[in-house]
C-alpha cells in the first residue's frame, strides 16, 4: 500500500496529493497534512506535519519493537521528530482537503478533536491501517482500525464481537478497550476503541506481573463455562481438522494431519474454554492489579484451556528473546506442563494441548498467507518436527498401525 492509497482512506470524498516539499518552503496550506516515513513508495508511518509534539506522540503511539535494531531505529525517529527535525528528515508530505476526513469523522465519534498518526505495519497477510487518536495535549485517546481486504474484514468482525461480549463480562484480572464505533467508512470495514492506560503500566513487571498475566489467561479461558470433551469427538477437533485439510496438498498439510492425528491417538478428555489468540507482551502490559489487553482480532471459544498461556510462552521466546522459530517452539514445548499447571490442566494432558496448539498456529498462518497471497510462518516441517520430540506424543507409527 502506498502512501496516495492510505491518503484516500483518509481523505473521505477528495482526492488526495502526495507531494516532496522543497527544503525551503515556509507555506502552510489548508487542510490536513502529513510527514510521510519513511517515504511515499515505502509508507509506514503517517504524523501530522508541523507538529512537534503531535508527530512524537503518534511515533511513539505506533508500535511496540522487541528487537534492539527495531528499538533504536524508533528512539531515533522519536527524537528527531520531538527536536522539530521531522520536516527536514522527511520530504514526502500527504496532503488532504476534503470537507469530509477520518480525522473530522473520528472526532465526532470521540466527542473531541482529534489529530491521527498511522501506522502500516510490514507487510504480511493483516497489514492494515492502525490510526492512533490524539486530543489536543497530543494524549492517545483512542485507536482506530481500517480493514480493506477479506482477511483484514474478517478480523475486524471478530474484534467487535469480541469487544461487544467482554463489555458486559465481570473480570476481575482483564482490563479490555471501550468499543466506540463500528461500520463503514467510505467502502472500509472502521473500529474504533478507547485507548487502555498503557502509560502506568509498570516496566518488566517481574515475577508479579508474570503470575498476572497467567491469572489473566486463567480467566480469559473460563470467560465462558468451559465444555470438557474426549478430543477425538470435540467439536474443536472436527474444525481444526477441517481447515488442515482445506490447506494445499503437500508436505505442511501431511505433517499438520500427522501431527493432530498423534494428539487424538492419545485419547485425551480436555476442558475447551476461550481464548485471546494472540495474547503476549505486544497486545499486553500489566499495571496494578490487572492486565491491560487489546487487539482482540483473533479471539475465539471452544479451543482448548491454555492455549493462550502457551502463546505468551512461544511468542516471549521468538520474539523477546529473539530465538529462532525451531527454538522457541521447542522451548514452549518443554515447558508446556509447567505453564499449563496454573491454569489447572494436568501434567499428562499438557502434551497434548501444546501439540494442539502448534497445529493451530501453523494452520492460522498458513491460511492467513494463502488467502492474502503474502508470507507467512516458516513451512511447519522447519521447525514443528522439533518441537513434537519434546512432546509426550504416541509416535507416527503407532497411528498409522491404529488406523489401519
Amino acid at each position: 500500500m502506498e502512501a496516495i492509497e492510505l491518503g484516500r482512506l483518509l481523505n473521505g470524498d477528495a482526492e488526495p496529493t502526495v507531494e516532496r516539499a522543497r527544503w525551503r518552503d515556509r507555506r502552510r496550506p489548508a487542510g490536513e497534512r502529513y510527514l510521510v516515513l519513511p517515504s511515499r513508495s515505502r509508507p509506514r508511518l503517517l504524523v501530522p506535519a508541523g507538529e512537534r509534539r503531535a508527530a512524537a506522540a503518534a511515533a511513539a503511539a505506533a508500535h511496540h519493537a522487541f528487537a534492539w535494531r527495531s528499538r533504536l531505529r524508533q528512539w531515533a525517529t522519536r527524537a528527531g521528530l520531538t527536536a522539530g527535525l521531522g520536516d527536514l528528515l522527511f520530504r514526502d508530505r500527504l496532503a488532504l482537503t476534503g470537507s469530509s476526513t477520518l480525522a473530522g469523522w473520528l472526532s465526532e465519534v470521540m466527542d473531541q478533536p482529534v489529530r491521527l498518526g498511522l501506522r502500516l505495519g510490514p507487510p504480511r497477510a493483516n497489514q492494515k491501517p492502525v490510526l492512533a487518536l490524539l486530543d489536543r495535549e497530543c494524549t492517545v485517546v483512542g485507536y482506530a482500525k481500517l480493514g480493506v481486504t477479506p482477511l483484514t474484514r474478517r478480523l475486524l468482525a471478530t474484534e467487535r464481537t469480541a469487544l461487544t461480549e467482554l463489555a458486559t463480562a465481570e473480570l476481575a484480572t482483564v482490563r479490555v478497550p471501550r468499543l466506540r464505533y463500528a461500520g463503514d467508512w467510505h467502502g472500509a470495514d472502521l473500529v474504533v476503541v478507547s485507548a487502555l492506560p498503557v502509560a502506568q503500566a509498570a516496566a518488566g513487571a517481574g515475577r508479579r506481573g508474570a503470575g498476572l498475566i497467567l491469572a489473566a489467561a486463567a480467566e480469559l479461558a473460563r470467560l465462558r463455562p468451559v465444555v470438557v470433551a474426549d478430543l477425538a469427538g470435540s467439536d474443536y477437533h472436527h474444525r481444526l481438522a477441517a481447515q488442515v485439510a482445506a490447506l494445499p496438498a503437500d508436505p505442511h498439510r501431511e505433517l499438520l494431519a500427522a501431527t493432530l492425528a498423534r494428539t487424538v491417538a492419545a485419547d485425551r478428555r480436555l476442558e475447551f474454554g476461550c481464548w485471546h489468540g494472540d495474547f503476549f507482551a505486544g497486545n499486553l502490559a500489566v499495571t496494578g492489579s490487572q492486565v491491560l489487553v487489546w487487539d482482540w482480532e483473533r479471539f475465539a471459544t471452544g479451543v482448548p484451556v491454555g492455549f493462550d498461556a502457551l502463546h505468551h510462552t512461544f511468542m516471549s521466546e521468538l520474539l523477546v528473546r529473539g530465538r529462532a522459530l525451531p527454538e522457541a517452539a521447542a522451548r514452549m514445548a518443554e515447558r508446556a506442563a509447567e505453564v499449563l499447571a496454573p491454569l489447572a490442566v494436568p501434567a499428562a494432558q499438557a502434551p497434548v494441548v501444546a501439540a494442539l496448539y502448534l497445529v493451530e498456529i501453523a494452520t492460522r498462518y498458513r491460511t492467513d498467507s494463502n488467502q492474502a497471497g503474502g508470507g507467512g510462518l516458516l513451512a511447519a516441517a522447519q521447525w514443528l518436527p522439533r518441537a513434537l520430540s519434546r512432546l509426550a506424543l504416541p509416535p507416527p507409527a503407532e497411528v498409522d498401525s491404529g488406523s489401519e
